[in-house]
């Protein structure tokens, strides 16, 4: 049996750590500063690099020609416009509706930080909105090419989620109160009631609590309670030095969920974290990380949020032992590409990054990358001096 003086001074040890991490996760980035308007800028040129169709006259990329004019013409549907989502040029509806949806939430919570940026930010949004609404060619119908999704895009968390995601986002809308009323009666067999730690195209569980969490913050309707405590378990876990903390970080700072195309899990948290911030703030709330004994911390500030949102933020930008951003176009190092604004998959576990076509987890960007860091970089774009 191992000596109890050694396991005590592993679980010390192990505390420090956290300890470490978390004051380098919250400590200011003020010594590289960051010109976030243009890294928004950026971000948003890139999905007019990925537009499908019959490309508007205002079009800022003289490169890009017309494409796929006679998307659906086989079938007498037009399926002509949308994104095409990664370096595959392929149109998968699933990550474009997800890549749109998070324009237009950062839109709606960060639109006013946007300033010159946001009639593009709003013609991302409609330019992939447009393309969803002729896909809708009749009542429960959705025209896509579903047959071949798999094995590219394969929704392994079913469609539970997105039924309780589109409820919500309805809700929102309309205010039609219907909407809410199937929240309320399905929420828990839609997975409500699941501890989540990520949120991406596929699985929305985590993104619809914060959103709905917001109704119970603001406007303290009790039916939505049980969507504030799960935000803020996962809130909680990714803040370093809290009791609920329970996610992994590169020695660099950056936040690793897995080594393919990490960095799509990077930006939705870092969204996530500053759009339940802005909540929490508005309400004079914070994030209940449940016992905060044995040293641990048992809250959590908006202000902490938005600290360690940044971090990752900047370490896209450049801030990270590479010494390059990963963000194509922006600063003076950057993944070899064409699209300027493109955010990379990433470094791996140990901050490496391999700027190889081949090595696609690492060096594809994707549109459902880039979506919810535009929320993020407007945000930084309109509060840091």
């Amino acid at each position: 049996m191992e000596p109890k003086s050694s396991r005590c001074g592993g679980a010390g040890i192990r505390l420090r750590l956290l300890v470490v991490l978390h004051l380098l996760l919250l400590v200011p980035s003020s010594a590289m500063a960051f010109n976030y308007a243009d890294a928004l800028a950026k971000s948003i040129i890139f999905f007019e690099g990925q537009r499908s169709g019959k490309l508007p006259p205002g079009n800022r990329m003289p490169w890009r020609a017309d494409s796929g004019l006679t998307d659906g013409a086989q079938y007498n549907v037009d399926l002509v416009g949308g994104y095409y989502d990664a370096g595959d040029n392929v149109k998968f509806g699933l990550p474009m509706a997800f890549s749109t949806t998070m324009l237009a939430w950062s839109v709606l919570d960060f639109g006013k930080f946007m300033g010159a940026e946001l009639p593009n930010a709003r013609a991302a949004v409609r330019w992939g909105a447009d393309y969803l609404l002729k896909a809708h060619t009749a009542a429960d119908e959705l025209d896509s090419l579903a047959s071949s999704v798999c094995p590219f895009y394969c929704s392994y968390s079913g469609y539970h989620d997105e039924l309780l995601w589109g409820a919500s986002w309805l809700h929102r809308a309309s205010r039609n109160a219907s909407f809410m009323s199937y929240v309320e009666a399905n929420g828990m067999q839609l997975g409500a009631g699941d501890d989540d730690y990520s949120f991406s195209w596929d699985d929305k569980r985590v993104g619809t609590k914060v959103l709905l969490a917001k109704g119970f913050l603001r406007n303290r309707l009790q039916g939505l309670e049980l969507y504030k405590a799960h935000s803020d378990s996962y809130i909680c876990s990714l803040v370093p030095g809290t009791a609920s903390f329970q996610s992994r970080y590169t020695p660099g700072g950056l936040l690793y969920r897995e080594g393919s195309s990490n960095m799509q899990y990077v930006t939705t948290a870092t969204f996530l974290m500053l759009a339940y911030a802005k909540y929490l703030r508005s309400s004079g709330a914070t994030a209940s990380c449940g016992d905060g004994g044995g040293g641990a911390r048992g809250e959590v500030s908006a202000a902490e949020l938005v600290a360690v949102a940044k971090r990752q933020v900047d370490y896209i930008l450049g801030k990270n032992p590479a010494g390059m951003s990963y963000m194509v176009g922006f600063g003076a190092r950057y993944p070899r590409h064409r699209r300027v604004g493109a955010v990379v998959g990433g470094p791996d576990s140990r901050d490496a990054f391999a700027d190889d076509r081949g090595n696609f987890a690492q060096s594809e960007p994707a549109t459902y990358i880039n979506a919810p860091l535009v929320g993020a970089l407007a945000y930084f774009a309109g509060t840091t001096k």
